[in-house]
């Protein structure tokens, strides 16, 4: 999958594409999302959540601002 192509979606339309890299929320720091999982509504609504409740994300990353990287799909 490392060889297929990546773009960012806004969050709302991830629901249903491949993650391109993985989602860790700080706390807990256990992956919510693993790359090559297929996001879920459940996903969304849990990122959602925890960026209201304060959760930092690995890299720094904007989720609710900026979108998820997937898997581009043909």
């Amino acid at each position: 999958m490392r060889k297929c192509k990546k773009e960012v979606v806004p969050i709302q339309q991830a629901v249903g594409h491949i993650a391109a890299t993985s989602i860790i929320p700080y706390p807990p720091g256990i992956p919510l999302i693993f790359e090559g999982e297929k996001i879920t509504e459940n996903h969304i609504e849990q990122i959602v959540s925890l960026k209201k409740a304060g959760a930092y994300f690995q890299n720094d990353k904007d989720l609710l601002k900026n979108g998820l990287e997937v898997f581009k799909m043909q």
